[in-house]
C-alpha cells in the first residue's frame, strides 16, 4: 500500500554535457530520504523520460532503488505512447525492484476512452506491479475521464490509484464521488494542493518538493491535520516559489532552482534548453526568501 502525503517527481540530473549525472542522482535521493519525502517518483514529466534512453532508463532505476533500500517506495514512469512498450516498461520497473509504476495516458495517438481502457487495461496485465494512472491532457492531447478510471478501478486490481493532473476540482470531486476511498488520488499542481486535498485529495506528486521537500512534507501534513493557519503560513511561505518554477515548460526552472542550489549541473537535454536568462531573478528571490540562496549567488 502507497502512502498518502508528498511524493517527488524527481528531476534527472545532469551534467553541463548531458550525459545523466548518477553520483548527484544519489544525493538527490539521500537528501529526499533525510527530509522525509514519502515516495520517490523518477523517470516522469520533471525526469525528462522522454529523452532518456532505453540503457539509462535500466541504470536510473537500479540506481534509485539501491540508494532508496526499500526505505521509502520508488515508482517508476512507465507510459508511453505504446501499449507493448509500456508493458515492457512496467515488466522491467518489477524485476529491477521498483514498487510501482505511474501510467500516462499514450500521447499523440490520441485514442478513445475505449482504447484507453484497453491499453491500461492490457498494461494492468503485463505485471503484478501496483499501478498510478496519469492524466495530464495539457501534455499528452487525451483526456482520462472519470467513468473510464472507474471501469479500471473495478477491474483492474493491480491499478490502485490516479495522479490526477487536470486542475479541476470539478473533476476531483467526480471521481472521489465514484471511487473508493482506498484508491489513491493524488495532485499534480503545486499551486492547488490545498483545496485539491481539502476535496479529497490524497496527497500530491510534487514538482516544487525537489526544492523545498520538508514544507512541502509539512504543508501536506497539516492540511490533513486541518491546521488551517500552518496551513496558510506554509502556503505563503512558498508560493513565490510555486509561480517562480511555472515561468517555463517544466522541468527546465526547478532544474534551473536545483542548479542555483548547487544540487545539481546545468544539464537539460533537447528539445529543452535552459531557463531563459530573464526568468533567472525570479527564482534566485524565490530562493533567497527561503534562506536556499544568498546575493552572490551561492545556495545556503
Amino acid at each position: 500500500m502507497l502512502p498518502k502525503g508528498c511524493y517527488v517527481a524527481l528531476v534527472t540530473p545532469m551534467k553541463s554535457d548531458h550525459t545523466v549525472d548518477f553520483e548527484a542522482l544519489n544525493q538527490l535521493i539521500q537528501w529526499h530520504l533525510n527530509s522525509g519525502t514519502q515516495a520517490l517518483v523518477i523517470l516522469g514529466t520533471t525526469g525528462e523520460a522522454s529523452t532518456i534512453t532505453v540503457r539509462e532508463r535500466a541504470r536510473i532505476i537500479e540506481t534509485t532503488v539501491k540508494q532508496v533500500g526499500g526505505q521509502i517506495p520508488v515508482i517508476v514512469g512507465a507510459g508511453t505512447h505504446s501499449t507493448d512498450t509500456t508493458c515492457e516498461y512496467i515488466q522491467e520497473a518489477a524485476l529491477l525492484g521498483a514498487d510501482a509504476a505511474l501510467l500516462t495516458t499514450p500521447y499523440y495517438n490520441c485514442p478513445t476512452q475505449n482504447g484507453l481502457y484497453n491499453h491500461f487495461y492490457e498494461a494492468s496485465r503485463s505485471s503484478k506491479l501496483p499501478l498510478i494512472l496519469y492524466n495530464i491532457p495539457k501534455r499528452t492531447g487525451v483526456d482520462l475521464e472519470p467513468y473510464t478510471v472507474q471501469r479500471l478501478a473495478e477491474d483492474c486490481s493491480s491499478i490502485i490509484g490516479i495522479k490526477e493532473a487536470t486542475g479541476s476540482l470539478e473533476r476531483l470531486k467526480a471521481l472521489r464521488q465514484m471511487l473508493s476511498a482506498s484508491f489513491l488520488i493524488l495532485g499534480g499542481n503545486d499551486d492547488l494542493i490545498y483545496p485539491f486535498m481539502q476535496h479529497g485529495g490524497d496527497g500530491i506528486i510534487s514538482v516544487v518538493a525537489n526544492v523545498v521537500p520538508e514544507h512541502m512534507l509539512n504543508l501536506c501534513h497539516s492540511i490533513f491535520l486541518n491546521e488551517h493557519s500552518t496551513t496558510q503560513n506554509l502556503l505563503d511561505s512558498i508560493n513565490p516559489l510555486i509561480q517562480a518554477l511555472s515561468v517555463e515548460t517544466n522541468p527546465i526552472p526547478v532544474k534551473r532552482a536545483l542548479y542555483f542550489m548547487k544540487k545539481i549541473e546545468s544539464g537539460i537535454r533537447l528539445p529543452l534548453t535552459p531557463l531563459s536568462s530573464e526568468y533567472e531573478l525570479p527564482i534566485k528571490d524565490a530562493l533567497g526568501q527561503l534562506g536556499l540562496f544568498n546575493a552572490v549567488g551561492a545556495s545556503v
